[in-house]
């Protein structure tokens, strides 16, 4: 995923799903035109990089040899090694799944980034956690016209925001 976790499936594609929503689009097209964007926003990313002379992309995986070598298995299964004095990690972001028992296994539960890759809007559905990710889906879900409950163990929506605009929520 070229470009990282903001145009690839955290605050670009969810920002165009709520926008779509507000603007009274059907969600499988919202989600098509999502795709669309991301999809050019990685090749033009990719090509910023991969046409630079002094640059090599590779896709595969890597693993530390050392301090300045890693080796990468490229997604052709080509095995290669590369010095550097300096290697940079960008591995992106994922989901955090709270430690509920059970819910990882559950083929029920959707991270973010699968909820905004459904086919299909779904009927009804549960979010757990009421910070503004959360509530940025519920809303945007409730746009689409599913029926959505918001799950939080905090008294209060909003829990890590200032007291005075986790309020305002409530009214």
């Amino acid at each position: 995923m070229y470009g990282g976790t903001c145009i690839n499936i955290a605050c670009l594609p969810s920002k165009r799903l709520i926008i779509e929503a507000g603007n009274g689009i059907d969600f499988v097209d919202a989600v098509n035109g999502k795709n669309d964007m991301t999809a050019m926003l990685r090749g033009k990313n990719h090509h910023m990089l991969a046409d630079e002379k002094t640059v090599t992309v590779l896709d595969g995986a890597a693993s530390f040899l050392n301090d300045h070598e890693i080796e990468v298995v490229t997604s052709d299964g080509k095995t290669e090694q590369y010095h550097g004095e300096r290697i940079f990690i960008n591995t992106g972001a994922l989901p955090v799944m709270l430690p509920i028992p059970g819910l990882t296994e559950s083929k029920a539960v959707l991270d973010s980034t699968a909820a905004m890759d459904q086919s299909n809007l779904p009927e009804r559905l549960t979010i757990i956690g009421a910070g503004y990710i959360g509530l940025e889906f519920a809303s945007m879900f409730a746009k689409y016209g599913s029926e959505v409950t918001v799950l939080d163990l905090h008294e209060n929506l909003l829990p890590r925001k200032d007291e005075d605009i986790a309020a305002l929520t409530l009214n």
